[in-house]
């Protein structure tokens, strides 16, 4: 079996297993392959092992050149938090999506990343992962377990900063509208998730979505201001 199978796209290892579960309402037999090293589940079949072994080899993912390890240094940890930090912003977690750890169960951010992306509607998380990441996304909350959703974060990839950012008010103009002051209200803060296909991009991203706010709630004191 091991010898016409195509290694784990996830982690590089060659320890996989067929999994055949019978259901129990109508009888089918489904079948997939799953890794033992990571805990990653390939596409699933009725259709018997040899399907499932095809499905498993035909995918177009291929192993991730960089690990967790690999990439975020100490050093790329100072950086993220300076550039956040300047910006305001709170970061709760850095997730590497192509590294979410193995087993089927989550835990610590891969966990509050679930449940936050569970409440969410569809447009709200398209315009996090778009289209693709979407899709992935949808086919976790079918299943609804552990396993699911970190093989979608996996299939996804990239990074996903998770944190917040303080609100603003009692914003002052000066007298050619432009921005002169405010109060930051650093206990009522926004919570923000943002994806990037590296974690430069995602720490741009999240840098954009405080400036976006900023900038917004600044126009709204103009409009004020200008219908008074």
């Amino acid at each position: 079996m091991k010898e016409n199978l195509s290694k784990c796209p996830f982690c590089g290892g060659d320890d996989m297993v067929t999994v055949d579960i019978e259901q129990a309402d109508d009888g089918l037999r489904e079948a997939f392959i799953g890794c033992c090293s990571c805990g990653a589940k390939g596409p699933s079949t009725f259709q018997g092992e040899e399907k499932a072994v095809e499905r498993w080899n035909t995918r177009a993912y291929t192993v991730p050149k960089h690990r967790l390890a690999e990439v975020l240094t100490e050093k790329d940890r100072r950086n993220i938090g300076d550039a956040l930090f300047r910006g305001d912003i709170h970061v709760e977690y850095v997730l590497p999506l192509h590294a979410a750890p193995g087993g089927i169960y989550l835990s610590a951010g891969w966990e509050d990343l679930a449940a936050q992306l569970e409440d969410m509607d569809e447009d709200q998380v398209k315009a996090i992962f778009y289209d693709r990441g979407f899709a992935w996304i949808a086919q976790a909350q079918e299943y609804a377990d552990g396993e699911s959703w970190l093989c979608s974060f996996r299939q996804i990839g990239g990074w996903v900063i998770m944190g917040s950012y303080a609100t603003v008010g009692n914003i002052k103009l000066k007298e050619d509208g432009k921005f002169y002051s405010c109060s930051v209200y650093g206990g009522i803060e926004k919570a923000f998730i943002v994806w990037g296909k590296t974690y430069k991009l995602a720490i741009a991203r999240a840098i954009n979505e405080q400036r976006r706010y900023f900038e917004g709630e600044v126009e709204k004191a103009r409009q004020k201001e200008a219908k008074e």
